[in-house]
C-alpha cells in the first residue's frame, strides 16, 4: 500500500492534493488566533488599533513566540497550498509559494526592541504585495463559472487587494489605525487561497471545472460554454475508424443466352 496521498482528479484531468484544503484553511485561522492570543497575554500598553502584529513577534514583546509560531505556520501553509494546487497555472502556484517564503522571512527577521529594522520591513512589504497580486494569475478564460476562477473574478479580487494595500500604505504613513488596516489586509489575503480551493472543489463536484491551465479537451466538454463547444466541434479531428473506401464498384452486364 502506497503511503503517498492520492490526488483527486476532476473532470478536466487536473488534480488537487488532499492536504490542500487543510493547509489553505489553517493559514488564516492560525494567523488570526495568534494575534488574538499574543495580544491578550502581552504585557504593557499594546494598542491593537495602532500597532502592527509584527510588534507582537518583535524582540520587545513579552510572549513573542506565540506570534512567531503563527507567522511560521502561515508561511508553511501557503507553501503547502501552492504545492497541492495543481489545477492552477504554474505561475500562480509559484507566486503563492513565494508569498509563503517571504512570510517566513517576516518571522525570521523580527522587529528590534526599538524602531523598525529595514530587513523586517522589506520582507513584510514583499509578503503583502505578493499575496495581493497572486489572485490575478488564477483566472482562466476557459471557465465562465464559478466567478472566483474566471478572469473577471480574478481581476476584481486583485483590485480589492490593491485597494487594501493602498489603505495599509496610507495608514503606515500617518493615516491612522495601522493595526486595523494590517489585520484586515493580511486576514483577507491569507484567506483567499482557501476561497480558491473551495471554488475548485465545488466546480469539480458540479462538473463545471474543465481546465484552468489551457483549452478543454474536445472529448470532455461538460461544463464548457457554448462558444467552446462550437470551437471544439469545428476543430475536432475526423474519426479515422470509419469504413474503409472499397473503391468504385464495377457493374458487369450479362448478355442473356439465346
Amino acid at each position: 500500500m502506497s503511503l503517498v496521498p492520492r490526488a483527486r482528479t476532476d473532470p478536466g484531468g487536473v488534480a488537487m492534493m488532499p492536504w490542500t484544503l487543510v493547509s489553505a484553511g489553517l493559514a488564516p485561522v492560525s494567523l488570526v488566533a495568534s494575534w488574538i492570543v499574543a495580544g491578550f497575554v502581552q504585557n504593557g500598553n499594546y494598542d491593537a488599533v495602532q500597532q502592527t502584529i509584527s510588534v507582537l513577534a518583535g524582540h520587545a514583546a513579552s510572549h513573542r513566540w506565540i506570534m512567531t509560531l503563527g507567522l511560521y505556520t502561515v508561511g508553511i501553509c501557503q507553501i503547502l497550498t501552492a504545492a497541492g494546487l495543481a489545477p492552477a497555472r504554474p505561475r500562480a502556484r509559484i507566486l503563492l509559494a513565494a508569498g509563503g517564503l517571504v512570510g517566513l522571512g517576516v518571522a525570521i527577521f523580527p522587529q528590534p526592541p526599538h524602531g523598525t529594522a529595514a530587513s523586517h520591513l522589506v520582507w513584510a512589504t514583499l509578503s503583502v504585495s505578493l499575496l495581493a497580486l497572486w489572485p490575478a494569475t488564477i483566472g482562466s478564460r476557459w471557465l465562465h463559472r464559478p466567478i472566483v476562477l474566471t478572469v473577471r473574478g480574478s481581476m476584481i479580487a486583485t483590485g480589492g487587494f490593491l485597494a487594501l494595500l493602498a489603505w495599509l500604505y496610507a495608514a503606515a504613513h500617518g493615516g491612522g489605525a495601522l493595526g486595523i488596516a494590517e489585520r484586515v489586509d493580511t486576514a483577507i489575503a491569507n484567506a483567499w487561497p482557501l476561497v480558491v480551493v473551495l471554488a475548485i472543489r465545488r466546480a469539480r463536484a458540479r462538473g463545471q471545472l474543465v481546465a484552468l491551465t489551457g483549452p478543454p479537451a474536445t472529448s470532455d466538454m461538460h461544463g464548457a460554454t457554448p462558444a467552446q463547444r462550437r470551437t471544439a466541434s469545428t476543430t475536432a479531428v475526423p474519426n479515422s475508424s470509419a469504413q474503409p473506401d472499397r473503391g468504385p464498384v464495377r457493374s458487369e452486364s450479362r448478355t442473356p443466352s439465346t
